[in-house]
């Protein structure tokens, strides 16, 4: 049993040490994976802030809608990979984000045909304001995912 014991203790080291490299190794791969489902989440905001950007005012609203289901579907998809710390930011941007009404992006459209100049002025400066709290939101959301 003497002459067995350096090699029992060679093999239960060694065993060790590779059940430590390998749950190491599982530990990097996992956090390589969520950091790439997190990139990939950053580059679907993007796309998105890209397509209300380049929407037009009759269609601007209608836009912002129909990026809503997406954005709550990619949110849903990473929400595990967003940092715990962090997913208080993350939460308040998706809500902040999914909630905004008609009235908060757009002015209300005047009752009669008198000052609609006016008014499609307004509105076109109401529309840039609410396309950056639009990109701020994302961002913040960006932000939080990382």
């Amino acid at each position: 049993m003497d002459k067995l014991l350096p090699y029992l203790i060679t093999s239960a080291c060694s065993l060790a040490v590779g059940y430590l490299l390998g749950y190491l190794n599982h530990g990097l791969a996992v956090r390589r994976e969520a950091e790439s489902r997190r990139r990939k989440f950053r580059d679907s905001l993007r796309v998105i802030v890209t397509h209300v950007d380049a929407s037009n005012h009759l269609t601007f609203f209608k836009t912002y809608q129909d990026t809503v289901p997406i954005v709550k579907e990619e949110c849903a998809q990473i929400y595990e990979d967003v940092r715990l710390w962090r997913r208080n930011s993350f939460e308040a941007g998706r809500d902040k984000y999914c909630s905004f009404k008609q009235y908060d992006l757009e002015l209300r459209r005047p009752p009669s045909a008198v000052g609609m100049q006016e008014y499609g002025a307004q509105n076109k400066a109401k529309r840039e304001e609410s396309k950056a709290m639009l990109r701020r939101v994302l961002d913040q959301i960006g932000k939080a995912a990382r």
